[in-house]
């Protein structure tokens, strides 16, 4: 992505999404764009004043030689956020899951999610406490086989010096549930392995070296990944679209639900 757009509100949670979007700019040579939106109320500071007022407490950004803009526009926060996106943005949203406006700010979220374009980062604070060698985890989609998901979870694991945990999950053929050494259960989750494996292999060809831990647990996705992330750094899913813009449901629950920072790739 070489363009990544921060909402911006001035809250702490804003900032830790600030921060998170810096690193993130910094290690992958992107465009930081921060943007507020100003409501349309008859009552809201002019433009030029919310436009000063962001420049000056992200200034230092630019002194550190962060490639920064700030846009501020007057309107709904949610259209302006989406007019702000193509599918090469990253949007970064912070989330602050204790604040008392919480509910609504997750419903801004949720209508961000069902009409962004490019891909999404949720950034929860207070941040959770994580060994500095936590995972990456990626969730795999034994279908598409969520190849952009992979590839960037994989340079994040990279970068981060850290493992890359695939995920896929599986359901076990009717009825063979309850008979672990049923042929026909054994051969499907061999088969689920086999899928993953080639999914991970083709995805990573630019990283050989890297340190990639597979599992295919017979769960649901959507609970084994927040398991995972109880111990991660980072987790990972595709968007689970396949045209038009909006998350699948998979994609919107593990982001929203995640005690780490969770990237939705586009």
């Amino acid at each position: 992505m070489n363009r990544v757009v921060v909402a911006w509100n001035g809250s702490e949670a804003a900032r830790a999404g600030l921060r998170w979007a810096v690193e993130h700019a910094r290690a992958a040579s992107s465009h930081l764009i921060v943007v507020h939106a100003v409501p349309d109320d008859g009552v809201a500071v002019p433009l030029e004043s919310a436009d000063a007022h962001i420049r000056g407490a992200v200034g230092g950004l630019a002194e550190a030689g962060i490639d920064i803009d700030v846009q501020v526009e007057r309107g709904d926060p949610v259209d302006v956020l989406v007019r702000s996106m193509d599918s090469a943005t990253m949007l970064v949203v912070g989330q602050d899951r204790s604040a008392p406006e919480t509910y609504r700010h997750r419903a801004t979220v949720s209508r961000v999610l069902a009409r962004v374009a490019g891909s999404v980062a949720l950034v929860p604070t207070p941040p959770p406490e994580r060994p500095a060698r936590a995972d990456v985890v990626v969730g795999v989609d034994d279908v598409t086989g969520s190849a952009a998901a992979i590839r960037f979870a994989g340079q994040e694991a990279a970068r981060r010096g850290v493992a890359l945990r695939a995920i896929t999950a599986w359901s076990a053929p009717l009825g063979t549930r309850h008979d672990p050494s049923s042929e026909r259960r054994l051969r499907e989750r061999e088969r689920i392995l086999q899928l993953l494996e080639e999914h991970v292999e083709r995805a990573l060809t630019a990283l050989p070296n890297l340190n990639v831990v597979r599992s295919a647990p017979e769960d649901g996705v959507i609970a084994e990944l927040l398991r995972a992330a109880d111990e991660a750094q980072l987790v990972v899913v595709g968007s689970g679209r396949h045209d038009g813009p909006g998350v699948g449901t998979v994609a919107r629950a593990v982001a929203t639900a995640s005690p780490v920072p969770a990237v939705i790739v586009a």
